[in-house]
């Protein structure tokens, strides 16, 4: 008897670790780092595919802000980012249009529930 309530106690003990991992691990998620193509582009980040039209090769940095806004920053993939718009949209929401511009503040905060974008 002593051995099964051990063996059960340790089963729970291992389950609550368990799930107190996943929620840390859901709750300070890691920036995403992609690198968006010519054309068109799915980055799948915290369970949304957003869709990327660019003009031209540059990387996007994801962070999850808190359960409702994602911050996405632009950065060159080899050269300075040209002023230029990056088509962006996701669920049933109508398309962004980010105007990047070249030496300036390229980062955009998401709403993910009502599909705005602000810089």
């Amino acid at each position: 008897m002593k051995g099964s309530t051990k063996i059960v106690l340790g089963a729970l003990v291992l389950i609550f670790l368990l799930s107190a991992v996943v929620s840390a691990k859901e709750e300070y998620a890691r920036p995403v780092i992609k690198v968006l193509k010519v054309g068109h582009t799915i980055v799948r980040f915290d369970k949304i595919a957003y869709h990327f039209r660019s003009p031209t090769s540059i990387t996007v940095t994801f962070e999850r802000i808190d359960d409702r806004y994602v911050e996405l920053v632009f950065k060159p993939v080899d050269y300075a980012i040209p002023t230029m718009d990056v088509s962006l949209w996701w669920g049933d929401f109508p398309v962004n249009s980010l105007g990047l511009v070249d030496g300036g503040d390229n980062s955009w905060t998401l709403d993910t529930e009502t599909g705005y974008a602000e810089k």
